[in-house]
């Protein structure tokens, strides 16, 4: 009440319904907790609700793109690997498309790249697996480059 005195604001209340809210309060000092409209705490509250809406709401709506590869066709790409290790990605999506299953080459490999990350998969074999199985039979092996028009082994001068 001295709020809306002090503002200067009038009240949409009749003489009657005036008399009636000054008696209750006249009567019993906690009676204004059941007049109270909006409580400061139930403002801070949506407030703080909605900046959390806003905030997570980039985590919470659908997400647009590519859908997913299914779990059937992963294992399938993970079983061709499995069971013929020398075929590249190349190799795999050319057998896929045989099967009409459209998948690009980059996808193929990071799917056999999250296999290997989880030891599903095999690495590869590496230069020092080959050059150790093949020891005996190698007479002689040059991993240095000769730049065949000059003549010459290139330098780190220039």
């Amino acid at each position: 009440m001295r709020y809306f005195e002090q503002n200067n604001i009038k009240l949409p209340f009749s003489k009657e319904e005036k008399l009636f809210i000054y008696s209750f309060y006249s009567k019993k000092k906690n009676i204004h907790k059941y007049f109270t409209l909006i409580k400061p705490e139930t403002i801070l509250y949506s407030w703080k609700k909605a900046i959390n809406n806003i905030w997570t709401y980039n985590s919470t709506c659908k997400r647009k793109g590519r859908p997913q590869i299914s779990y059937k066709i992963r294992n399938l790409i993970k079983s061709m690997k499995v069971d013929n290790y020398l075929w590249g990605c190349l190799r795999i999506r050319d057998e896929l498309i045989k099967l009409n299953i459209d998948i690009s080459r980059e996808t193929i490999r990071k799917i056999i790249s999250d296999f290997r990350k989880q030891n599903i998969i095999k690495p590869n074999y590496s230069w020092s697996t080959f050059l150790r199985s093949h020891w005996n039979s190698l007479f002689a092996c040059d991993f240095f480059t000769v730049d065949f028009f000059v003549g010459c082994i290139p330098s780190s001068k220039t």
